[in-house]
């Protein structure tokens, strides 16, 4: 019986080991490219005389200057573009979609399950697919060229992934929950306000990093949409990567900076992501 217990035990340690070192080389493996980003974005001139070195041998922030300073380039523009049109987004694309969520998770029927097909559908086509018709709706309205044309855009493509993530969320809802605040008097509105917004926190937010990542950099509709005419920082790594200008160097400072927000932001974030929110909410 010892002698069990000891060989299971052993099969735990060696499983753990395992485990641990799996993630350990898969951590490797997913961080060593954002380390060679960011070394070589200290390179500066340097890249194209010892591009393979992981450590700079004269680190320089010459190509940060570079890219901040060159009035051409307009990074501070295209950062400010950006963020701005992932700030409207989640401004009016979360509430928006919230309350769509809510609706599909509490009204049963025929049409809301056709309504489901279609949200799925829309999730998973490709957005280049969708760019077409977006140009010929933006031109009949006349906002190609506009940033409010691509905000629209923008929102609409975000509703489909708020809607599922915050229905699929409540459905996991206790009923008692709406049923206790009905009897206590909260109206329809109340009761999406007070009660299922603060417990589906946790699917809100993951709705808001997931649009936050999904457009911080999207490229097809910034581009087909706005002609030139709003600059982005997709936009913008895209024209920097252009091999014919030769400033190579350049294309990791960007990367470097427009991760940044990404990385300072997500372990304040990541926080909420978690599970359990409804443990304790009815009282017996």
């Amino acid at each position: 019986m010892k002698s069990s217990a000891q060989s299971s035990s052993f099969k735990r340690s060696g499983a753990n080991l395992f485990a641990l070192f799996y993630m350990a080389a898969l951590s490797l493996v997913m961080l060593f490219p954002f380390v060679w980003m960011i070394s070589t974005s200290f390179k500066g001139s340097q890249l194209l005389v010892d591009p393979y070195s992981l450590i700079p041998k004269q680190p320089t922030l010459n190509t940060y200057q570079a890219l901040l300073g060159d009035p051409l380039l307009q990074f501070g523009e295209a950062f400010w573009n950006s963020a701005l049109s992932v700030a409207i987004t989640i401004l009016f694309g979360i509430p928006l979609g919230t309350m769509g969520g809510y609706a599909l998770a509490r009204i049963k029927g025929r049409w809301v399950d056709v309504g489901l097909i279609a949200l799925f559908f829309l999730r998973m086509m490709p957005s280049f697919v969708t760019a077409a018709p977006q140009f010929r709706l933006l031109l009949t309205l006349g906002l190609v060229g506009h940033p409010a044309g691509l905000y629209i855009m923008y929102i609409a493509m975000s509703l489909p992934l708020t809607m599922l993530t915050v229905r699929n969320y409540l459905l996991n809802m206790p009923g008692e929950i709406e049923e206790a605040a009905m009897v206590d008097g909260c109206s329809r509105l109340q009761l999406f306000l007070k009660i299922a917004v603060p417990l589906a926190r946790p699917a809100i937010i993951t709705s808001t990093i997931f649009i936050f990542v999904g457009f911080w950099l999207e490229y097809i509709l910034a581009a087909q949409l706005m002609r030139g005419q709003y600059l982005t920082l997709s936009i913008l790594l895209v024209g920097v990567a252009d091999p014919t200008t030769g400033r190579f160097e350049l294309i990791f400072a960007l990367a470097v900076l427009i991760t940044l927000p990404i990385a300072v932001l997500f372990p304040f974030i990541a926080k909420y992501l978690t599970s359990g929110t409804f443990s304790g909410a009815v009282k017996g």
